[in-house]
């Protein structure tokens, strides 16, 4: 898992300085560690865009943002620039951050400060020095304002750990346990949907993980946003002729399922009303005769016995196979995007697909 940190040094140049990339690229390893050394990685640009683990973080997170690659570094330069209201007038590292109210901007002298390993140590110590300082006093300030709107805090806790708590996502109240609560001899379809429709593999976690954004490329991607005038939109959803299912508007990804979850998902997608599991045996009908046209070697006997188990709102089939439903769209994409594609609802409500139908196109 790679670990982005909230601040980093950005290069910026007001236009492209051939003497300066040349000396970065010949030594970027070296400038790298030294800066990391100091606890600030260096970013430079047209490496970060080509990286091959910030292209899965972008299109796992922001499918909408289409060959993130292929930009100038150049125009996310001015971009960048722009937002902040900075002056650059040579080629410049500037520090951004949460913690900061404005960025911190470093002009650099020549080209010798990335060939010479004397100039950079210093430059790094000298950012340093600036850097540090900055962020005590902004920590303090907060620590100062939070004790006096939250006087029963605990006002012992690190601010550190109350800053990363603001990153956690809270979890949604279908996925909330309480271990107090007492338990009932037959649990109720609303309490099998709330334990199991929303697990997911560990090795489907792992990869979320993998794939978060946070820190400094949270910043660059706001920047791409802007400069692709892009907002988060949802992609058209395709239905093929054999039921393949396709995010048309995320570079065709493919969301891949075994005939029964997308039987059962294509049953939820045909009723945008909703259906409460209470009502599941109802469409028993209807969903074998979507099974039978996905899977259509199925055995009918075995058919029928899987159909039967999968509208039990009592048993535990409906609730994973709409685990599966979930895992499947969080393969391909963020959970903030694919919470409006799978099955959900709260609990006493009937579960739907949000999913706005005029998105959903089935081929003819």
């Amino acid at each position: 898992m790679r670990y982005y940190k909230k601040g980093a040094l950005i290069y910026i140049e007001p236009c492209y300085n051939e003497e300066f990339n040349e000396a970065i690229v010949d030594n970027y390893h070296f400038i790298t560690d030294i800066f990391n050394k100091n606890d600030f990685p260096f970013i430079y640009l047209p490496n970060l865009l080509t990286d091959q683990h910030t292209s899965k973080v972008l299109q796992y997170n922001h499918p909408h943002l289409t060959d993130s690659f292929q930009t100038e570094p150049s125009k996310l330069y001015h971009i960048i620039t722009k937002s902040l209201n900075l002056t650059i007038e040579t080629p410049t590292l500037v520090y951004l951050s949460d913690d900061e109210n404005e960025p911190l901007q470093f002009d650099l002298p020549s080209r010798e400060v990335f060939t010479s390993p004397q100039r950079l140590m210093l430059l790094a110590d000298e950012i340093s020095n600036k850097i540090r300082p900055s962020i005590k006093d902004h920590s303090e300030d907060i620590r100062f304002r939070i004790g006096k709107s939250i006087e029963s805090a605990n006002l012992n806790a690190s601010f550190d750990i109350l800053e990363e708590s603001k990153s956690i996502k809270p979890y949604k109240k279908h996925q909330l346990f309480d271990p107090f609560k007492k338990k009932s001899k037959r649990k109720t379809a609303e309490d099998l949907f709330e334990e199991e429709a929303f697990k997911i593999p560990n090795d489907l976690q792992e990869q979320i993980e993998t794939l978060s954004e946070a820190g400094y490329l949270s910043h660059l991607i706001k920047y791409l946003e802007i400069l692709q005038q892009a907002t988060r939109k949802l992609s058209r959803m395709k239905i093929t002729k054999d039921y393949k299912i396709f995010l048309l508007d995320y570079q065709m990804k493919e969301v891949d399922m075994s005939p029964l979850p997308k039987a059962l998902y294509i049953l939820f997608l045909n009723h945008p009303e909703g259906i409460s599991f209470k009502e599941l045996p109802d469409y028993r009908a209807e969903l074998m005769n979507i099974y039978k046209n996905i899977s259509l070697r199925e055995n009918p006997d075995k058919a029928r016995r899987s159909i039967k188990k999968l509208t039990n709102p009592l048993d535990n089939s409906v609730h994973e196979k709409c685990s599966r439903i979930r895992a499947a769209f969080l393969t391909v994409v963020a959970e903030d995007i694919a919470e409006n594609y799978y099955i959900t609802g709260d609990r006493g409500e009937a579960k739907t697909v949000l999913l706005d139908r005029e998105l959903v196109i089935y081929e003819k």
